[in-house]
């Protein structure tokens, strides 16, 4: 199975599914990260500190059995979401042809996250009707202070088997705006919550919400994918829905 993970920024996908990515990958998927706002702000660096930069977050992706594609000019000043970047991801989807696709949720509190999601909302709209339909797309959860607050998961993976690697992929990055040691300890605080959350105390876990159900009332992919690891969220006097909707 063909699957797309499109995070913002350098390590996003790394960060918010790499230990869905790494679990998909052992069952034989076919993996690519898409980074459409990876710009880096420092306009001093020279070229070949950007293409260093470049090998290490496309190793950090290997890490977990995925390709990487970073679309942007990392020398722009903002991230452009204009019409010409929705073209320019829908033509990735084209070529890659995906069947199971991660993107962020558009509530968060990181401008870029917003701007993404919403950008790849469109794309995957528009590369269905040019003949590129997806099977099913998710949410991830990005960062504790980005958007977990508003952030009901629909159904976690739990990710304790590969969290050696997905702390290996992010422990090699090393740039100005991802720093390997910070986000190993971040992402060991959030992956644990969500665990003992989800499961019981001392696992890990990712969360997501469903974006798109499967086509012609078939089974999740990926529950069918990865049975052992997948639990759907919310229990007892806790729905998975969250009470936001019901005041």
């Amino acid at each position: 199975m063909k699957v797309m993970m499109i995070g913002a920024h350098n390590d996003d996908c790394e960060c918010n599914a790499g230990g869905t990515a790494a679990l998909l990958a052992a069952k034989g998927c076919e993996l690519l990260f898409v980074n459409p706002a990876c710009i880096i702000h420092n306009q001093s660096l020279s070229d070949e500190t950007i293409d260093a930069w470049r090998k290490m977050e496309i190793n950090a992706a290997r890490l977990l059995g995925a390709d990487k594609i970073i679309m942007d000019d990392r020398k722009a000043r903002i991230f452009d979401n204009s019409r010409e970047t929705v073209e320019k991801l829908e033509k990735i989807i084209l070529d890659f042809r995906p069947e199971m696709v991660f993107i962020h949720w558009p509530m968060d509190n990181h401008v870029e996250h917003r701007m993404v999601a919403k950008t790849a909302y469109k794309a995957i709209s528009i590369a269905c009707v040019h003949g590129a339909p997806i099977k099913e797309i998710y949410a991830f959860e990005a960062g504790i202070s980005q958007t977990t607050n508003y952030f009901s998961p629909h159904f976690g993976i739990e990710i304790t088997s590969v969290m050696d690697k997905v702390e290996e992929s992010l422990r090699s990055f090393s740039t100005e705006a991802a720093q390997g040691d910070w986000l190993v300890k971040t992402k060991r605080v959030q992956a644990n919550y969500r665990g003992l959350d989800l499961i019981t105390l001392g696992r890990y876990a990712e969360v997501f919400r469903i974006v798109k159900f499967p086509d012609k009332n078939n089974d999740f992919a990926i529950r069918e994918l990865l049975l052992d690891e997948f639990r759907w969220y919310g229990r007892g006097m806790y729905p998975a829905m969250g009470t936001e909707y019901f005041e």
